[in-house]
């Protein structure tokens, strides 16, 4: 790879895409190309979402996530099924966002209190039914949506 160590973190991670074109990757595997630690390569990473969500961004990629923490994996894309794939990351972080808010003492209150078990679990099962119930909701309405602007563009 081309010597590139003196420039910003983002920028040494958009030459390094620019070269090798992966299809996806993680930070260990960016680690690696590199020859840095994994922590280093994930505030590369960091780096590169931070400027590409900048108000005036000069990245030339955009970077998407599937999985979570260490097994993440990232792609570069910019169609409109990497913005699907965005829209099921954004609701998977709310469930692991909501079950670590909420899991930990809903389960205290089984430990403390055994009879209260099966609504415990009927309540962490409806919860995420409904996140899911959200997600499938609003996949559906953008359709619809993008069906009303197809429509009104064909009558101008």
């Amino acid at each position: 790879m081309s010597e590139v160590t003196d420039l910003p973190r983002w920028q040494r991670l958009e030459a390094w895409i620019e070269e090798t074109e992966p299809t996806n990757f993680t930070a260990h595997e960016l680690a690696a190309a590199f020859g840095v630690s994994p922590r280093e390569a994930s505030r590369m990473i960091q780096s590169y979402l931070t400027a590409q969500r900048g108000r005036r961004s000069e990245t030339i990629y955009t970077l998407k996530r599937a999985g979570r923490t260490k097994r993440a994996v990232w792609s570069v894309g910019q169609t409109t099924a990497d913005a699907r794939t965005l829209g099921r990351v954004l609701f998977d972080d709310f469930l692991t966002t909501m079950k670590r808010a909420y899991a930990p003492d809903m389960e205290r209150i089984r430990e403390v209190n055994p009879r209260a078990a099966r609504f415990i679990v009927a309540k962490m099962e409806t919860m995420d039914a409904a996140v899911q119930l959200l997600g499938s909701a609003l996949d559906s309405q953008i359709e619809e949506v993008l069906l009303a602007i197809e429509q009104e563009n064909g009558r101008s």
